[in-house]
């Protein structure tokens, strides 16, 4: 499926569109958009899925919903089965219109799964109507996770709260980091809390 597709609604048969493609460890999938909905999931692995005013890390457990239009971009950390959904925008109704994590509970990874290996749900076959139901019920019930990160619009801060993200396990301090983005540590200190409320 083309990705960057813009699909005519109106003449469109379908409903849900799917994906499946692993990815090695610190594969990146540049800023794009969709014209659909997502759902974000890896049924197995850890991504890092980036907005532009958050960023969230996703194991299986855990899904990432974005509305259809939003740009984000996401990093692989370790090798990730991505099993994505597009949802068309007849079947959005109740679900969120930011982005948001869910949880993904048994149900909802089986129906992922199930329609994955459908390949695309049509909106002729009652089958496929019914199965897009019960992902939309599924969704508008999966408890929302606060999984995100909100992050600095300032260019030097994002530079930093990006590295600290990339390499957690990186023992240098703030001091020694603060130059390499740009700034001073006593700027970068202000821009934090001014920006997304977290020291």
């Amino acid at each position: 499926m083309p990705l960057g597709r813009q699909f005519t609604r109106s003449r469109d048969p379908f409903l849900v569109r799917s994906l499946a493609v692993t990815y090695s460890d610190r594969h990146h999938i540049e800023p794009h958009t969709h014209p659909w909905g997502q759902l974000v999931y890896a049924e197995a692995g850890v991504m890092r899925v980036v907005t532009q005013g958050a960023a969230w890390l996703v194991p299986p457990t855990r899904a990432i919903w974005l509305p259809a239009g939003l740009a984000h971009e996401i990093h692989m950390k370790g090798a990730v089965s991505l099993r994505t959904l597009y949802l068309d925008g007849r079947l959005g109704r109740g679900l969120p219109t930011a982005a948001s994590a869910l949880e993904v509970a048994p149900l909802l990874r089986e129906l992922i799964l199930h329609i994955l290996k459908r390949g695309m749900l049509d909106s002729g076959p009652p089958a496929h109507a019914r199965l897009a139901g019960l992902l939309i019920d599924l969704l508008v019930q999966a408890r929302a996770e606060d999984l995100f990160l909100p992050l600095p619009r300032d260019p030097r801060a994002r530079a930093l709260a990006e590295r600290i993200q990339a390499e957690p396990g990186e023992h240098a301090d703030l001091a020694a980091l603060a130059p390499a983005a740009g700034a001073s540590l006593r700027t970068l200190q202000r821009i934090f809390p001014r920006e997304t409320g977290l020291s």
